[in-house]
């Protein structure tokens, strides 16, 4: 494996990592927000944000170096996989990436006053990356079994969720 590949690689497995801590943050905000509490509703928002923004690196601009086709050898195949194990469509693929694509690029990257732009469910673009994460370290390990990485992506999620509801839950 060439270094640039192995850089990218950890790369992906670093920010999915990171997807999934904003995600789950998120959740958990979610859960125990009050409308009312601007500062509370901005932190949510905030981890929902991110999220988006990482996913936008794997899957949002192809130009980007860590997009899942510039990274994966077989990016075709992995899509295949990944619309298999979620059970939808290349329609329901396209329509998912177009949400997400646009309230990134309307409502986080870029301020439009586009009031139509829909808030887009994460479940889908959580379980992309998580795959995504999954085959990086895969990829890892083949080509050096030695590869040293807490494997698990959800392993520190039920401390981020207890430690966001206590942290918001004090706002």
């Amino acid at each position: 494996m060439e270094q640039d590949e192995r850089d990218n690689l950890d790369r992906v497995v670093y920010f999915a990592k990171d997807f999934g801590k904003q995600y789950v943050c998120w959740k958990a905000s979610m859960a125990i927000v009050k409308e009312s509490d601007v500062l509370s509703v901005t932190i949510s928002n905030n981890f929902f944000d991110m999220a988006l923004l990482c996913w936008g690196h794997f899957f949002g601009n192809r130009s980007d170096e860590l997009h899942y086709t510039n990274v994966l050898a077989q990016p075709d195949q992995f899509k295949s996989y990944l619309i298999d194990n979620l059970g939808i469509n290349e329609n329901d693929w396209n329509n998912n990436w177009l949400q997400l694509k646009d309230f990134r690029d309307k409502r986080i990257a870029h301020f439009d006053s586009d009031v139509s732009v829909v808030v887009p469910g994460m479940e889908l673009a959580f379980e992309c990356v998580k795959a995504y994460h999954d085959e990086a370290l895969k990829r890892l390990k083949e080509c050096d079994p030695l590869y040293e990485i807490e494997p698990d992506f959800d392993a520190k999620h039920e401390r981020y969720e207890l430690k966001i509801k206590g942290i918001l839950g004090c706002v």
